[in-house]
């Protein structure tokens, strides 16, 4: 018998890497995209010394900000926010593949 080659879909050979590593690597990398405080970075780009979690209501988050910085920053901290959770699930998918 000959010894097939193992490719994925787009031509590239599997990681060697066994599975719980590279699902453990994609779980951290999305943990700490998380932990980076996106509210707080656009209130010190503001050049505004409120801190956000202790204005309006009190979450970090877009409405909240918006509330206490404006609109636009607001919408900044959203996209923020989501450019977060689409870099996480990109790398997640890199590292760990579709398991």
């Amino acid at each position: 018998m000959r010894a097939r080659r193992i490719e994925s879909r787009r031509g590239v050979r599997p990681s060697r890497t066994s599975t719980p590593t590279r699902l453990t690597a994609a779980a951290t990398v999305g943990y700490l995209a998380g932990t980076l405080p996106s509210a707080d970075i656009a209130s010190r780009l503001a050049g505004r010394r409120t801190e956000v979690r202790a204005s309006g209501s009190g979450n970090p988050g877009a409405a909240n900000a918006a509330a206490v910085l404006g609109n636009r920053w607001g919408l900044a901290v959203l996209g923020a926010d989501m450019g977060k959770g689409v870099a996480a699930g990109l790398v997640g998918r890199a590292l760990a593949g579709d398991t």
